[in-house]
C-alpha cells in the first residue's frame, strides 16, 4: 500500500517522498499543513522522477501540499465513504484558509498540477474491461446501478468484489437481473453509475478514484457518452426519479470513530517520525474531532 506525498514551492516540486503507509496518509493529513510538512520532509527528498515506480495503480493514497497557493490535493483508496466523509469534515477546521481537492485521478492529478512538471512522464496503468459472467449482491460493499430505458427506471445493486459498474461496459445490462434489484442500500456505497440506455450516455460518481477513466472510456463503452459526478451521489439518486434512495451518513458517529482511528496511529508511535509530543496531538486531536 504506497503512499506518494509531495511538498510545492515556487512552483517547484521542493520535497517528494513515499512510503508503505497508503492506510495512514488521511491520519497525517488531518492534522494539518504543518504536520503534514514535517512528516513529508521525514521522508526524505526526492526528485521525481524517482517516483515514477509509483504512478500507476500502485498508488493507495497521496497528498500534494502546495504551500504558495495554500492548496492541498489528497486522495484515499483505503477510507469507506463515512470515514471519507469525516476525514474531509476535519479539514475544514485543521487546514483553514486552503482549498481542498480530492485527487480523483489519484497520483496523476499531481503529475499534472499546474506549473509543477517533472521532466519525465510516467507510464500509466488504464483501466480495462472486465470480463465478468454473472453478478452477486453478497459483499460488504456494494454499488447502486441505475437504468433508465423505455420501461422506466430501475435500481441495482452489485458486488465491488467484480470491479466498479462502470469497468463492466454495456454489457452489464445484460447481467443485472432480477435477484439484484434493490430501492436502498444498508451502508453508504462508495459509487454508483446511473445508465440512460435510450440516450446512451453514462454519469458514475465515486469517494475513491478512477485513474484514466474518461481516456479509455471510448474503449470501454464506444458510442456512449461519460459524465464523471466527483463523489456527488446525488446526481445519480435524481436521476433514479425515486426508485433509489441512499443511506446518510451519521457525522457524529463517524467523527467519534474518526478520532479512534487518529489515535491508532499518534498514540501507538507514529508521532516518532517527526517527533511529535502526545500533548499537541491532543491538542489538534481536539480542534480536528472536537473532542
Amino acid at each position: 500500500m504506497i503512499a506518494v506525498y509531495v511538498l510545492v514551492e515556487d512552483g517547484q516540486w521542493v520535497s517528494a517522498g513515499h512510503n508503505t503507509g497508503g492506510y495512514e496518509v488521511d491520519q497525517v493529513v488531518a492534522l494539518g499543513p504543518e504536520v503534514t510538512g514535517r512528516y513529508v520532509e521525514a521522508l526524505g527528498r526526492m526528485d521525481p522522477e524517482a517516483l515514477s515506480y509509483f504512478w500507476g495503480g500502485l498508488v493507495e493514497g497521496g497528498a500534494l501540499v502546495d504551500v504558495d497557493a495554500r492548496r492541498l490535493l489528497v486522495f484515499s483508496r483505503m477510507l469507506d465513504a463515512g470515514q471519507r466523509a469525516a476525514f474531509l469534515d476535519v479539514l475544514t477546521r485543521t487546514w483553514p484558509g486552503w482549498r481542498i481537492d480530492w485527487a480523483y485521478r489519484d497520483a496523476s492529478d499531481f503529475y499534472d498540477y499546474p506549473g509543477v512538471a517533472p521532466p519525465a512522464r510516467p507510464d500509466h496503468v488504464p483501466p480495462t474491461l472486465l470480463e465478468v459472467t454473472r453478478l452477486t449482491a453478497h459483499a460488504r460493499y456494494l454499488a447502486p446501478v441505475t437504468v433508465a430505458d423505455r420501461h422506466g427506471v430501475r435500481a441495482y445493486k452489485m458486488s465491488l468484489e467484480e470491479g466498479e459498474p462502470w469497468l463492466i461496459g454495456p454489457r452489464i445490462l445484460d447481467l443485472l437481473g432480477e435477484d439484484l434489484r434493490c430501492t436502498t442500500l444498508a451502508a453508504s456505497p462508495l459509487c454508483g453509475m446511473h445508465v440512460d440506455a435510450e440516450a446512451k450516455a453514462v454519469g458514475v460518481w465515486t469517494v475513491e478514484t478512477w485513474t484514466g477513466l474518461r481516456e479509455v472510456w471510448p474503449i470501454l463503452w464506444p458510442g456512449w457518452s461519460l459524465e464523471l459526478w466527483d463523489d456527488r451521489s446525488a446526481e445519480q439518486v435524481t436521476r433514479a426519479g425515486g426508485s433509489l434512495t441512499l443511506p446518510d451518513i451519521d457525522m457524529e458517529r463517524e467523527r467519534r470513530e474518526y478520532g479512534e482511528r487518529l489515535d491508532d496511529l499518534w498514540l501507538q508511535g507514529g508521532h516518532e517520525l517527526v517527533h511529535f509530543p502526545d500533548d499537541e496531538y491532543r491538542r489538534l486531536r481536539l480542534l480536528a474531532v472536537g473532542s
